[in-house]
């Protein structure tokens, strides 16, 4: 006799083959019902992601994102039908390949027309705006923070990168917090239960949980990671002036920095200690 409640999870055993582990405390009504739409990718279903939200709930006051989300806005490809082409002395332009950990990589960045800007202004940053990649191979869920860009004062946005502007809750806290393992689970989770679909759906971030941390925290955090940014800043001066070496320098410090962070901002969300300072 068949099992209603039994869901098969296609997995890897330690040599690397394929290997079945088989819940049976889900049912497909409970698969389509699942929020924020149904999910039949069986690795979603892992219990791995289960077992990490049990543990921030126990631990912690926990909200979804949209709780905070006051607006998430998508860029825009360049379009020929448009008009759109890159030219030597226009609006800086930000794509998935200027994203790093810890900023982006304004001094690689192409420029693009007035007319371009002016169509997907819609989407342009302010000073702690989230910066996500929603899509494009191996680079989604890639995030950081707008820190603002030396003597730019317009700001255009690839298709591939969404904006999420927050309220109520300290961006800078939530950057470090998606690239907690208990941020990257979720994506992975999220991003897994797709369906083969290479965008990561605005609803699917906004269903991430996040644990609800003391504002004294937060605010360190975000002290925290203004000092990793300046040193980014510093790695895009000196990159600029063609001094690769000491680009180099700084941005391994700004990514040391950002990783010790992020290591802290764990810490304190598992229980392990205090404050991040």
């Amino acid at each position: 006799m068949s099992n209603p409640n039994l869901v098969q999870i296609i997995i890897k055993d330690e040599s690397g083959r394929d290997a079945v582990m088989v819940r049976v405390d889900k049912t497909a009504k409970e698969m389509m019902e699942e929020k924020p739409s149904s999910r039949w990718d069986a690795r979603y279903w892992h219990p791995k992601y289960e077992i990490l939200n049990d543990f921030l709930e126990t631990k912690h006051t926990v909200q979804t994102l949209s709780t905070f989300i006051l607006g998430i806005q998508q860029g825009d490809v360049p379009r020929a039908s448009k008009g759109d082409k890159y030219v030597d002395n226009g609006i800086i332009f930000i794509n998935v390949a200027e994203i790093c950990d810890s900023g982006i990589i304004w001094i690689n960045c192409k420029r693009i027309t007035e007319k371009h800007y002016l169509r997907i202004k819609r989407a342009e940053p302010t000073i702690g705006d989230l910066i996500f990649v929603r899509s494009g191979k191996g680079s989604i869920g890639k995030s950081t923070l707008f820190m603002g860009i030396p003597r730019e004062q317009k700001i255009g946005i690839f298709g591939h990168l969404n904006i999420v502007k927050l309220k109520e809750i300290n961006s800078y806290y939530v950057e470090c917090f998606l690239k907690t393992s208990f941020g990257q689970q979720q994506i992975e989770r999220f991003e897994a239960g797709t369906s083969q679909q290479t965008d990561f759906r605005q609803e699917s971030f906004a269903a991430i949980k996040i644990p609800i941390l003391k504002l004294e925290i937060q605010k360190n955090i975000e002290s925290e990671y203004k000092k990793m940014s300046a040193f980014h800043n510093k790695a895009m001066d000196a990159k600029k002036r063609g001094d690769e070496a000491g680009s180099k320098k700084s941005l391994e410090t700004a990514e040391k920095m950002l990783h010790n962070l992020v290591a802290r901002t764990e810490a304190v969300i598992r229980g392990e200690r205090d404050d991040v300072i």
